[in-house]
This record gives structure tokens, C-alpha cells and sequence, in this order.
């Protein structure tokens, strides 16, 4: 599969864009409740580390810590999937 960021034609920007939204909802279910918590509020509705933390009552520093290993396994699921950014 070709880069996600393409310049190719509309329709391999609509695919390109489907594969990526299949390959996103999968890696979110494989998630703990917890973990797909905190990946929705901080990348889609750009809550902060802070506000997650309270939110959860756990510290900033677990936030951190997970959205760590939560982006380290979303690398490696995009890039089985022929995604690379």
C-alpha cells in the first residue's frame, strides 16, 4: 500500500482513507476500556494530559505513560496494515 499521505488520485485518497479508518476502529477494539479512553480524549477530542488524568483520577504521569505505549502500538498496527506516516 502506498503512503498514506499519497498524491495520487481521488479514489486512492478514498481507499487510502477507508483502509486507515478499518485499521483504526480494529486497533481501538483491541484496546483495554481504559486504554481506548484515553486515546479518544487526547487524539480526537484533544483533551489534555491533565484533564485525562483527572478525569480517570490517576496521575499525569500514568496518562503519559500510556499514551506512550498506546502510540508505539498504533505504529506497529499501521504499519502491518502498509501504513507508514
Amino acid at each position: 500500500m502506498q503512503n498514506l499521505l499519497s498524491t495520487g488520485s481521488n479514489e486512492e485518497l478514498v481507499i487510502d482513507r477507508v483502509v486507515f479508518g478499518e485499521i483504526l476502529n480494529r486497533f481501538l477494539a483491541s484496546l483495554s476500556k481504559r486504554d481506548r479512553i484515553i486515546f479518544v480524549r487526547r487524539y480526537w477530542y484533544f483533551f489534555s494530559v491533565r484533564e485525562i488524568a483527572s478525569q480517570l483520577g490517576v496521575s499525569e504521569t500514568a496518562v503519559k505513560q500510556r499514551l506512550f505505549r498506546i502510540r508505539n502500538a498504533f505504529g506497529k498496527t499501521l504499519a502491518e496494515g502498509g501504513i507508514f506516516l
